[in-house]
């Protein structure tokens, strides 16, 4: 799935809870365990002056990594 989220966002958090740390979490909604076993930044946006937000520039995927 996809996550739209805040700068400083803990995503793996998000997904597994750590151990009852984040809350709400994937896990707590769908009632059994989950962790992120892989994570790609697919993109990236900025807050500009007079702009809610803009695009700035998308992520280029390192299979390599």
């Amino acid at each position: 799935g996809f996550f739209r989220v805040q700068g400083g966002t803990y995503i793996k958090e998000l997904i597994s809870g750590d151990d009852g740390r984040t809350t709400p979490s994937v896990a707590e909604l769908i009632g059994i365990p989950a962790v992120c076993v892989e994570l790609n930044v697919v993109g990236i946006r900025e807050k500009e002056k007079n702009q809610d937000t803009a695009y700035v520039e998308p992520a280029t995927p390192d299979h390599n990594a």
